[in-house]
């Protein structure tokens, strides 16, 4: 995994989507509340 850290490393949906079809994507922020969510609730069911 080193050769991550040598070269810049760009992320593209773009050659997926031309064959799917567009992909929904979840914002930052929505991502890290709905994870936080998650697992307060699975910690609340547990105790």
């Amino acid at each position: 995994m080193l050769y991550l850290t040598e070269d810049p490393l760009i992320l593209s949906r773009a050659k997926y989507e031309k064959r799917v079809g567009q992909v929904r994507a979840t914002s930052f922020e929505e991502g890290i509340t709905n994870t936080i969510r998650t697992l307060q609730g699975a910690n609340h069911r547990k105790n």
